[in-house]
Parts: structure tokens; C-alpha cells; sequence
């Protein structure tokens, strides 16, 4: 029984396979982010300015939001084996992804 029980625990926001591989990719954004700032003294105001001097190009998924006024990246997500959607946040000054959600 307990075998079974740890089968079905449920990973938090942002830890599940899916939102480590969508943080990873949003977390090179907030990297050429931070190079940007170094570089202009200032974020960018949108993330399209990004591109190509201090990334590539954009990534498809995650679909990510920018607010330049408040420094935030954001995204979100539906887990295929949780009702409901979590949501991950970065601030461009401190770096840390901090995901919750699901229903």
C-alpha cells in the first residue's frame, strides 16, 4: 500500500518534469534580462529587445509574460496529471522562480 501511495505523489508547482524543462527555458530569457540591465543600466522594455544581441531568439514555450516596470517574467502552465494551472515568477533583480497553483 505504501508502495502505491508514493507512486501517486503529487509534485509542487514549478518541480513537476514539465515546469523544471518551462523554467529552465524562461530562465535563459531572465538571464539575457539581467545581461541586458548590466549592459543599458536599465531592463528592457519589452523582450523582443532582447533578441539577437543578448539571446537568439525567443523561446515558443513558455508563452512568457514581461512586465519591465515591475521586473517580472512570468508564465504558466497545465500539468497533465493535475486539475488546474500553475503559475511561475521571476523578478529580474533576485532571479528565483517562485511557482504555485493547481486546484
Amino acid at each position: 500500500m505504501a508502495l502505491l501511495l508514493g507512486a501517486c505523489s503529487i509534485s509542487p508547482p514549478g518541480e513537476d518534469r514539465q515546469g523544471i524543462r518551462l523554467k529552465a527555458s524562461a530562465s535563459a530569457v531572465l538571464s539575457a534580462i539581467v545581461k541586458y540591465r548590466e549592459v543599458n543600466g536599465r531592463v528592457p522594455s519589452k523582450l523582443e529587445d532582447l533578441v539577437p544581441s543578448f539571446l537568439a531568439g525567443l523561446p515558443a514555450k513558455p508563452q512568457l509574460v514581461y512586465q519591465p516596470m515591475s521586473g517580472l517574467l512570468m508564465f504558466d502552465y497545465s500539468a497533465t496529471w493535475v486539475i488546474g494551472r500553475a503559475n511561475c515568477t521571476a523578478s529580474v533583480y533576485e532571479q528565483n522562480w517562485r511557482c504555485h497553483g493547481y486546484l
